[in-house]
């Protein structure tokens, strides 16, 4: 992408789109004026740029898309570990109390195990809601592997089973949705930056063809952005002390 500054000593200037949706909404707006024009711009050509905006406005939906199914399987992700949450604190204690005599078996749960003071065994419980989700897993791996008599109950583990089976599904299509969401943003941004040298030029042409080379605020039935130019403030100039007068 580059950017041109047009007449530098004029009181107007064309502000650029400040995004990518910005840049396709001025491209769409263009075409439109031009379709109807009995003066079409000829360079660049219509057909380029009615393609940059094709291709641009894709872009934006894809990206647009794929956000919308990580925010979706995100939101899933995460009430089903909110309702698993409980269940698995209450597994946690039942853990401890059932091997209570050697709490480094609940390694074997995918809980972290320590020694403390006086060779005291300390259990640590996940903080992080992927923690939790690691040991829901490992739970009910452990679990299953255990006759079921000797399985702990409660929590239900059909119950755990199910929400595992919906955390692992959301997890799978959210790590899905952002990785095709960064090619999707990228793709995106590259077409978008394509249809912005397009438009640039053709405004440059438009100035210097039409307008002898100003800025106007014609411009903006195109659907450029014409803005007046601020003028900086005149900075003030200290008056010089006066002279001190000699005692006498």
């Amino acid at each position: 992408m580059f950017t041109l500054k047009y007449d530098a000593q004029g009181v107007y200037q064309v502000v650029p789109p400040e995004d990518d949706a910005g840049i396709v909404e001025l491209g769409t707006r263009y075409v439109e004026y031009e379709q109807a024009s009995q003066q079409p711009v000829r360079e660049p050509s219509l057909d380029l740029i009615r393609a940059a905006v094709q291709e641009a406005t894709l872009g934006l939906s894809a990206a647009q898309t794929e956000e919308f199914k990580r925010s979706e399987s995100a939101t899933a992700y995460h009430n089903a570990m909110t309702t698993a949450l409980p269940l698995l604190l209450e597994a946690v204690e039942q853990l401890k109390w059932k091997y209570r005599a050697n709490l480094g078996k609940l390694e074997r749960w995918g809980l972290a195990a320590k020694l403390g003071a006086q060779s005291k065994v300390l259990v640590r419980k996940p903080a992080k809601e992927l923690e939790w989700a690691n040991f829901l897993l490992a739970y009910i791996a452990q679990e299953q592997l255990t006759p079921p008599p000797d399985q702990i109950n409660p929590p239900d583990l059909n119950q755990l089973i199910e929400l595992a089976n919906i955390v692992k599904a959301n997890k799978q299509a959210r790590d899905e949705a952002v990785n095709q969401r960064k090619i999707g943003v990228q793709k995106r941004t590259e077409s978008a930056q394509r249809l912005f040298d397009l438009l640039q030029a053709a405004c440059a042409i438009l100035i210097v063809t039409r307008y002898q080379g100003r800025v106007t605020t014609d411009l903006g039935v195109w659907g450029f952005d014409v803005q007046t130019i601020r003028s900086k403030p005149a900075e003030s100039i200290a008056p010089e002390p006066a002279p001190v007068e000699p005692a006498a």
